[in-house]
């Protein structure tokens, strides 16, 4: 198949989303932004279309785009990735799928109120899901009457993903120490002891088609299955009707064993190569969907352990690599050229991780030495 990306989120999940792809034969045309512009660097990108500016709202605009490079490179189906890209496909299906075959979304609506994490809390709630304690911090001084904390607890940015912005207060002193320096709003969770466990699906309709549950340990990212999370996770996704992909984030409560929701990711998410790797490759299933327009029977996975990449990374540090910059030059992208596929797109995200300015100089230079002209920007 030849397949377009729409994609506004970072470059890890970028690249392993064409990872799954390319692994099943599929060619990939990418439309994203300067966040995931070094997926240009992997052999796994046929072309890159850079988006200039606030195109995701403006809709004619991104649709013409879609248009000229699916009249160009007559494509199969389009699927987006992140949480923007979703939204946008959810507003202007109507006029998209006269241009191509779209991956099914919900609305757009539903898709911000699984991603906000007070609204998703909310929704638990009103559905008697199982969570923890949550509460909305939105100004201070804090009142404790009206808002009964038993610590240790964590906070939460409304919208953050990655984990990115969680802090952890064991006491109610240090709580207080930190909070007048917080960004409100935010949310203020009950800290779970446990085991985390996460549920990453496929469905239409609130009808599961695919899903992988999964467990970290050590390093070691383990597939598994588990009747209790397949079950509250089904039936939320039931009572909402909910169409696409979703990665749910859950934990195993240490104190009585009991499961529950921590987060939603109404969208591709991070390990979504490591499932494909247990069995279940999320974004092929969804564009053979797409292109089929028939309803297919459900589809779990073989329960496996597997090892993530990441174990290697340390291998590759930021001192070596820039070292080899500048004492062997042109020779040293001669072999990244040798290594092919994915191995200068890899290295910028492990350099990057650990040195964003040096990451983007690697990026830079990689571009310009690399890529062979495969990024357009659009204006």
């Amino acid at each position: 198949m030849r397949i377009i990306l729409l994609t506004s989120i970072d470059h890890a999940i970028s690249l392993n989303t064409l990872k799954c792809l390319h692994h099943s034969g599929n060619s990939t045309i990418v439309i994203g932004t300067h966040l995931s512009r070094s997926i240009a660097l992997s052999s796994y990108c046929t072309k890159f279309y850079e988006l200039q500016g606030d195109m995701f709202n403006s809709d004619n605009k991104l649709l013409e785009i879609i248009y000229r490079i699916n009249l160009e490179y007559k494509c199969d189906v389009l699927l987006a990735q992140g949480l923007e890209d979703m939204c946008y496909i959810s507003n202007n299906m109507a006029h998209i799928k006269k241009i191509i075959p779209t991956m099914l979304v919900s609305p757009a609506d539903l898709i911000h109120q699984l991603h906000n994490k007070w609204e998703f809390y909310l929704l638990l709630s009103s559905l008697n899901m199982p969570t923890p304690r949550t509460f909305l911090l939105d100004r201070v001084p804090l009142s404790y009457d009206s808002f009964p904390l038993e610590f240790p607890v964590l906070t939460k940015p409304l919208n953050g993903k990655g984990g990115e912005g969680i802090q952890y207060f064991k006491t109610k002193k240090h709580f207080d120490e930190a909070i007048r320096d917080l960004a409100l709003p935010l949310i203020v969770q009950e800290y779970i002891p446990g085991q985390d466990i996460d549920l990453s699906a496929f469905c239409i309709n609130g009808s599961l088609i695919a899903w992988t549950i999964q467990e970290q340990t050590l390093g070691i990212l383990k597939f598994v299955e588990n009747e209790e999370v397949l079950e509250i996770c089904t039936n939320v996704l039931n009572m909402t009707n909910y169409s696409g992909v979703v990665h749910f984030d859950l934990r195993i409560d240490a104190r009585d064993n009991s499961i529950k929701f921590l987060e939603c990711n109404p969208r591709f998410w991070g390990s979504i190569y490591e499932s494909a790797k247990a069995g279940v490759n999320f974004p092929e299933r969804v564009a053979k969907v797409v292109i089929s327009g028939e309803m297919p029977s459900p589809q779990s996975f073989p329960v496996i352990a597997w090892v993530p990449f990441k174990k290697k990374e340390l291998l590759f540090h930021p001192v070596f690599l820039i070292k080899q910059l500048h004492t062997t030059g042109p020779f040293f992208f001669d072999y990244l050229r040798f290594l092919k596929d994915n191995a200068a797109a890899e290295l910028y995200r492990i350099i990057y991780a650990r040195n964003k300015s040096i990451g983007e100089k690697w990026l830079n230079f990689c571009i310009k030495n690399l890529s062979d002209n495969k990024i357009e920007y659009l204006t």
